[in-house]
């Protein structure tokens, strides 16, 4: 390993393409996560693989409020394939549309993993539309992005708030055709457990997972479920019922670095962050029709530019900052570490997914009515702004 603690890794390997003797590689630990190991004998001790970590470098804390707006697309095709507004989308289209490139998190094709992907056609973005509740496999990524940018190409790479940082720290330089798309990270899961999940539902149904959708929008996007599709599978289970999403959302599963995110505490290296504007029938009830709205931080002049460009492609209302991300949390904090999580991993090496599922991944009757009392409590919000 590199003499590092598991807190202060996020695996977004900008390690493994900055050394120069090629001598790091990734190690997968006992909870399906990542993490860099060094060939000492091949070592030169140059410190690239420390320059380049976004949990190495010390960054001002945060100061800069970016502009906020509520969004939704215009395209209803676009927004109920969206997971929230359809705000990737739009961009990424407008990319696209210039010739340029587009990086983002795809589903393998065996539905049991997640890796980011290169797509320069509008035929294959849809690979990378929708939320993955999984930590995506860089790959040779970075690289792939030097090399189009070196090559004159106009490049919008989306992906979590550390893999920016990461990306960032490796070019070791600005490009002016390089756009950075980031979304708001509640945590990425282990990858053990996604592939335990799956396995379970294929012995189940004796049939192959082909299609996953991790924010489907049958029952509205406030009331969002889990949906798996194979030829003999076409399961769908809500936020309250699915094990995964419930084990995922408690904290349960993230990796490490999660409870402590380095990035959450200093400046955003990106141009633009999205989310689900969660909160938006408290600050947009006219945007509030339950089919996705989708909230949008302008980091950068080039952020601004980019967003210019789809605004006639929205609905689009200019929000207050701090009220935006109120409920959205996870743009300014990391997640709580629970204590009952080394039990859980321990849990699921010994007794497999279905134990830890029925232990964990449930909400309690406690859990089901605080949601409960907090619905009826919007619903008279709700009809009284109406009224």
């Amino acid at each position: 390993m590199l003499n590092i603690e598991k807190e202060n890794c996020c695996g977004c390997s900008a390690c493994i393409h900055a050394c120069p003797k090629h001598c790091i590689s990734f190690k997968t630990d006992e909870e399906g996560f990542v993490y860099p190991e060094i060939e000492r004998s091949s070592c030169i001790g140059c410190g690239m693989c420390r320059k380049v970590c976004p949990f190495q470098i010390s960054e001002p804390a945060r100061s800069y409020i970016p502009e906020a707006y509520g969004i939704k697309a215009l395209d209803s095709d676009i927004l109920r394939e969206s997971s929230s507004g359809g705000a990737f989308t739009l961009l990424a289209e407008k990319i696209i549309e210039e010739k340029g490139i587009v990086y983002g998190a795809a589903m393998k094709c065996d539905m049991k993993g997640t890796h980011h992907i290169r797509v320069s056609s509008l035929q294959n973005l849809y690979l990378l539309r929708g939320s993955k509740y999984l930590q995506s496999e860089m790959g040779d990524c970075f690289k792939m992005v030097k090399e189009d940018l070196d090559h004159g190409r106009v490049v919008l790479f989306s992906g979590v708030p550390c893999q920016i940082n990461g990306l960032r720290l490796y070019l070791d330089k600005n490009y002016d055709k390089l756009f950075c798309l980031e979304v708001i990270c509640h945590g990425v899961p282990s990858p053990l457990l996604w592939r335990r999940y799956v396995q379970q539902i294929e012995t189940q149904y004796q049939s192959k997972v082909l299609k996953v959708d991790f924010r489907n929008k049958k029952f509205g996007w406030n009331q969002y479920g889990l949906f798996l599709d194979g030829e003999n599978i076409s399961q769908y289970k809500s936020l309250e019922q699915d094990s995964y999403l419930q084990m995922f959302l408690k904290n349960y599963c993230l990796r490490p670095s999660c409870y402590s995110c380095s990035p959450k505490n200093i400046e955003s290296m990106a141009d633009i962050t999205v989310a689900d504007f969660w909160g938006v029938h408290r600050i947009l009830p006219e945007l509030d029709d339950d089919r996705g709205t989708s909230l949008v931080l302008l980091q950068t002049d080039k952020g601004k530019e980019l967003f210019e460009e789809v605004k006639d492609l929205v609905i689009c209302y200019a929000v207050d900052f701090k009220g935006a991300v109120q409920s959205n949390p996870a743009y300014y904090q990391s997640a709580v570490r629970p204590l009952e999580r080394e039990h859980f991993f321990q849990e699921l090496e010994l007794y497999g997914y279905k134990t830890v599922a029925k232990k964990y991944g449930h909400m309690t009757a406690k859990e089901k009515l605080i949601k409960i009392l907090g619905k009826t409590l919007l619903l008279k919000l709700y009809l009284k702004i109406r009224k």
